[in-house]
């Protein structure tokens, strides 16, 4: 957690994200955002946490697109004219165009939710098995708080 932060009672670090703005404890997920003039603090206790939500997205349709642009401009500068070769390069650039749009476009994000509360991590530099671990630790931890209020176990 971050240098200020202080813990409660017998809480203890059970896994930080990769930018260190998000924390899982014991007790609670933490997530601190500092960005230009902005600064966000969000906390849940665990016992609060409603659902966990990993969505990953991306636009097929614009890969296909710059597949296509980018091999249709390639053959037509190589076996074209001068003015084919032209054309076939401005095509092939506007298919590395939408390769580039197509990796900009690519999101993944985790959803952590309270009944009044989003946590909302960009999980872009996370392999899918981290990510499943996380939430996995998250689940692990929130059952055994619970446990430990429901036969008041310290």
């Amino acid at each position: 957690m971050n240098i200020n932060t202080k813990y409660m009672e017998n809480e203890s670090t059970l896994m930080e994200s990769l930018d260190k703005q998000v924390v899982l404890t014991s007790h609670r997920i933490r997530q601190e955002c500092k960005l230009w003039g902005e600064f966000h603090l969000k906390s849940i206790m665990l016992e609060d946490i409603t659902s966990c939500e990993y969505t990953r997205t991306s636009s097929p349709t614009i890969l296909v697109l710059s597949i296509v642009l980018a091999s249709f401009g390639f053959i037509s500068a190589c076996f074209g004219d001068y003015e084919m070769i032209r054309l076939g390069a401005l095509i092939f650039l506007m298919g590395l165009v939408f390769i580039i749009l197509y990796l900009l476009t690519n999101r993944k994000r985790l959803i952590i939710s309270s009944p009044t509360c989003k946590i909302t991590m960009k999980t872009k530099r996370m392999k899918d098995e981290s990510i499943k671990e996380f939430i996995e630790k998250l689940e692990k931890a929130k059952n055994e708080r619970y446990l430990k209020r429901k036969y008041n176990i310290e």
